[in-house]
């Protein structure tokens, strides 16, 4: 529905914009959701609305959702430099700089195997975002939990996702914890907190 919504025509270049940013987030959506084939073609409408905007915000916007969703289809050699290049191309714009750091943050961790840059940059993703919920919390604490139950520590574990465990509880965004769930359940459980 949504995307039959953005493919009427628009009026003026405030809607193409609109309609830019709503191809967009719907493939972030389509990518949070699995359905890359969507994230593509939402991604192409994207690209094309951007040919008739001028918004730095718009192609960073799209820039970083190919990050994510190339990150989503392992498709990682290059994408840590990519992730790098568009954190500091967008660092004054909060939420595509978290973005970029996240995706840095995933590729130093399960790409270089650097473990201490994996953790800085997935605890400034978390920490520059602006937003309660979202990917970016999710898989930036599921992340660290996993680095620390890999070497047996589920009450540290338990301690990198409890912010974002919190968040999502208080906010009801549960929509977005298909990143952090399995992790924090394997944590619970072997830090002997079943009952929780």
């Amino acid at each position: 529905a949504a995307a039959e919504a953005l493919d009427a025509p628009a009026g003026t270049a405030m809607e193409d914009a609109h309609r830019t940013r709503g191809w967009t987030n719907l493939a972030h959506a389509a990518t949070a959701l699995g359905y890359g084939v969507r994230a593509h073609e939402f991604l192409g409408r994207a690209a094309a609305g951007l040919a008739d905007t001028s918004s730095p915000y718009l192609e960073g916007l799209t820039q970083t959702a190919r990050l994510v969703l190339a990150w989503h289809e392992g498709r990682w050699p290059g994408l840590h430099e990519a992730a790098d290049r568009t954190a500091l191309l967008y660092r004054e714009i909060p939420d595509l700089a978290s973005e970029a750091m996240l995706v840095r943050g995933l590729t130093a961790l399960h790409v270089l195997g650097d473990v201490s840059r994996a953790r800085r940059d997935l605890a400034e993703a978390a920490r520059v975002t602006r937003y309660d919920t979202g990917v970016i919390l999710t898989a930036s604490a599921a992340a660290t939990a996993r680095v620390h139950l890999e070497a047996g520590r589920p009450g540290q574990a338990c301690e990198a996702m409890e912010e974002t465990l919190h968040r999502l509880e208080r906010t009801g965004g549960w929509v977005w914890a298909g990143e952090v769930a399995p992790t924090a359940v394997e944590a619970l459980l072997g830090s002997g907190q079943s009952g929780r």
